[in-house]
């Protein structure tokens, strides 16, 4: 019934995902919109290589303006004294159907909303390179923005949630528009925590990521009629 219900979650956003991806239009200067929207889980655990010895570990799948995308990234988490915020800064790699990638830098903080509940805030990232079309890849002159929420567990050691990537790219090659993969999202453990709905509809800024958001709502108040 778990394998049953994690699928069905599966296609569910998936559907709704794959309704709002929308290819992004390259001028003549190789200019472009560059958004992402995807669900994501995180590792967080000790890292040497980090001042706070603290570092997360993310990896995703979703849409993007380029069709679908796959993610990871790796950070450094540092608290504030009275643990009212979380800083993070680290790098994250996008990658898309033909193996293309792009590289960016973020930075930002988590604040907690609830004991598990986290949502991004003052967060950025900044487009550093890639490969294959992407090879000459650029965030311009403005800083993109992150947003998201993400439900992190008792002992603070893994997360789950969303998280959506806007702004500009530059330097990109031309290439006839192609046809679309169909999305592949990571395998998520059915929640156990109704908190879990609630995180997602607190999402700040984000059309798209709100109407995803109300469609796991849904999902989960037919589940929880149906299992009555």
């Amino acid at each position: 019934m778990k394998v049953a219900r994690t699928t069905l979650i599966k296609r569910f956003i998936a559907s709704i995902t794959a309704g709002m991806a929308t290819l992004a239009p390259v001028s003549d200067t190789g200019a472009a919109l560059f958004s992402v929207s995807a669900v994501i889980q995180e590792q967080i655990g000790f890292d040497a290589g980090c001042a706070s010895h603290m570092g997360g570990a993310i990896s995703g799948s979703g849409i993007s303006s380029f069709g679908a995308v796959s993610l990871a990234a790796k950070d450094c988490i540092t608290p504030a004294a009275d643990f009212s915020y979380f800083s993070f800064q680290g790098k994250m790699t996008f990658a898309f159907f033909g193996g293309d990638q792009i590289f960016a830098d973020y930075w930002g903080q988590f604040v907690p909303s609830s004991p598990s509940i986290f949502t991004l805030k003052t967060s950025f990232f900044d487009i550093t390179g890639g490969t294959g079309r992407f090879q000459n890849a650029d965030g311009g002159e403005n800083l993109g923005r992150l947003y998201g929420t993400e439900v992190i567990s008792s002992d603070f050691s893994s997360g789950w949630g969303l998280i959506q990537v806007t702004g500009d790219i530059t330097g990109l090659k031309k290439s006839k528009k192609g046809t679309e993969s169909s999305l592949e999202l990571l395998d998520l453990a059915d929640p156990a925590d109704g908190n879990v709905i609630v995180a997602i509809n607190e999402l700040p800024e984000s059309d798209s990521l709100a109407l995803l958001g109300i469609g796991l709502a849904s999902l989960a108040f037919v589940r929880r009629k149906v299992n009555r």
